[in-house]
Order: C-alpha cells, then structure tokens, then sequence
C-alpha cells in the first residue's frame, strides 16, 4: 500500500489546473502590489546612498529625507515605551520578588464528581473508562440516561 503524502505544501499537485493558474496569478499581482506600495523605500534607499556618496552635505537637495523627523518621532516613542515596560518590570520585582502565587488546580475525585450531579460514583468511574458515551438530557439540562460502548 503506498503511503500518501499529506503535507499541505504538496497539495496543491492534487488542485485543478485553473485553480493553480488563478492562485499564480494571484501571488503575482500581490507582489507587485507590495512592490508599489514600498517604492518610497527604494527613493529614499537611493537618495541615502547618493547622499553618502557627495560627502553628507546639502540634506535639503533630497525630497524623500523629509520623513526623516517623523521616523526619529517614532524611535523616540518606541525608547520610551520601552523605558517604561523595563522600569514597569523591575517595579514588579522589586515589589512581588520571585514568588510564585500560582497553585495547580485540586484535582477532582470520581465521589466528587459523583456527589455533584446526584449520580453513583461507580456510574462516573464506567464512563470515565468508556471509549464512547452518547448523553441524553431533559428538557432542563438534568442527566436521564447515559449509554456507553
């Protein structure tokens, strides 16, 4: 018997034709729709390295070097926040220490499980064993009958 391969990359063998066309289609026009939207990157990638070739002189010959102000705006917040969430940290150290305050769960018993839904615990344990239970409920969510296999 062969063994099939079912990564999801070797799907698409299996698609239709037009279906595989439609999705090359697809993947061409969005890279070039990134490529469109990320065109003021190569400008500006072009004005720097003209700019650091005539010496780092006459900034203002270079439109695209307008942004430059707005993009250390940015770094300037993005540092702060960062100073925060780092002073945020030390103040939880400081204040909490390495405690752990977290405890596992109490596991629940059969009796426990038994004793909650008025059932007998011999029943719970049954099921808990069984490889497939079907519930039947009233009307208002109460337990009727239980079947298992």
């Amino acid at each position: 018997m062969k063994a099939q391969n079912r990564h999801i990359i070797d799907s698409t063998r299996n698609l239709p034709f037009l279906v595989r066309v439609r999705d090359v289609i697809l993947t061409i026009l969005v890279w070039l729709l990134y490529f469109y939207f990320i065109k003021d990157f190569f400008v500006f990638a072009g004005d720097t390295i003209d700019w650091t070739f005539h010496g780092f002189s006459n900034t203002s010959d270079y439109n695209s070097f307008k942004i430059v102000g707005t993009i250390v705006s940015y770094v300037e917040v993005i540092l702060v926040m960062e100073v925060l969430f780092v002073a945020w940290s030390f103040y939880n150290l400081i204040r909490y220490g390495r405690k752990t305050r977290r405890r596992d769960p109490v596991a629940v018993s059969v009796e426990d499980i038994a004793k909650r839904y008025h059932i007998d615990a011999k029943d719970v344990g049954k099921w808990q064993r069984s490889r497939t239970m079907i519930m039947h409920h009233d009307k208002r969510g109460h337990l009727v009958e239980v079947e298992t296999a």
